[in-house]
């Protein structure tokens, strides 16, 4: 009889192989989200907020002195 667990030993490669393709789609799949994510972060419209204040409004600028 062989040392181990035999019907484990006959089935492992099979489930190693398929642990090993899942977790590479996993990371292959949030690495293009996370890409996928900054790509759109970075294209998307600044918004720049512009404040007019009327001349009149403005106080006396503080002494140098």
């Amino acid at each position: 009889m062989p040392y181990g667990a035999p019907e484990l030993k006959e089935v492992a490669r099979k489930y190693m192989f398929r642990g090993v393709l899942f977790g590479s789609i996993a990371w292959l799949v949030l690495f293009l989200l996370s890409f996928g994510t900054s790509f759109l972060l970075a294209h998307r419209p600044h918004e720049t907020k512009i404040v007019v204040v009327p001349y009149r409004e403005l106080a006396a600028p503080p002494p140098l002195s």
